[in-house]
């Protein structure tokens, strides 16, 4: 009984997960495959540079918005 219920797990597991995630990266790499060579490049490095600067991006962003709105300065202070 048990490993009837472990084949239809991994077999639940593929279908759900492993599949469509294979059909997405067909779908990227097609996409990529289909435009020029300088975009491809373009948004590789910018994948990488939001990659990189993820740990600050956000609380500059919200310094940012502090300043351009000051009213974000009451009802946001939390999350600075």
């Amino acid at each position: 009984m048990n490993d009837i219920f472990t084949f239809y797990f991994f077999l639940f597991f593929i279908m759900v997960v492993v599949l469509p995630t294979i059909y997405v990266c067909i779908q990227i790499a097609r996409t990529l495959w289909s435009l020029d060579v300088s975009t491809v490049v373009t948004v590789i490095f910018f994948t990488l540079n939001q990659t990189a600067r993820r740990p600050h991006a956000y609380r500059s962003s919200w310094r940012r918005m502090r300043r351009i709105c000051p009213a974000m300065k009451r009802s946001c202070v939390c999350a600075i």
